[in-house]
């Protein structure tokens, strides 16, 4: 898992990044976790190598933004997809007692994550930097 997560997204990053910047133009958006910005109980690996993107993240973003290159990730929460499935969707008591947690009520959709991605990339945010964009409903907020 922490070589997945972070040693592949340091190897993205390896590869693109200097041809961005010769380009002197891109935008680079690396998947985290919201577990990357807050602990989660018997999750400690999956929560440090979240953590591991997020810096690995920010100090890129730092490295590349004066060759008009942007980098920056997105945290998603839960999301409805079949890894959500297999530990809580398949039980409605379970999912039911997630969802009470969830301050919006409901599981962000992969379009949700793609759309933020869209954006991400877009001109429309071009300053943004080095920043985690959070999409999980309000469920790190407290």
């Amino acid at each position: 898992m922490f070589d997945a997560n972070v040693l592949g997204t340091q190897l993205v990053m390896k590869h693109t990044l200097p041809v961005m910047s010769k380009q002197g133009s891109g935008s680079l958006i690396n998947i985290s976790s919201q577990a990357g910005l807050v602990g989660i109980p018997r999750g400690s690996v999956y929560a440090a190598s979240k953590h591991a993107v997020n810096g690995l993240t920010r100090s890129a973003a730092l490295e590349v933004a004066a060759k008009g290159v942007r980098v920056n990730a997105i945290a998603p929460g839960p999301v409805e997809t079949d890894m959500f499935d297999r530990f809580v969707g398949r039980d409605a008591v379970a999912k039911a007692e997630f969802l009470s947690r969830m301050p919006t009520g409901r599981i962000a959709t992969t379009g949700e994550i793609a759309a933020t991605a869209l954006f991400l990339a877009s001109d429309s945010a071009r300053s943004i930097v080095g920043q985690i964009i959070t999409v999980d409903g309000g469920y790190s907020v407290g």
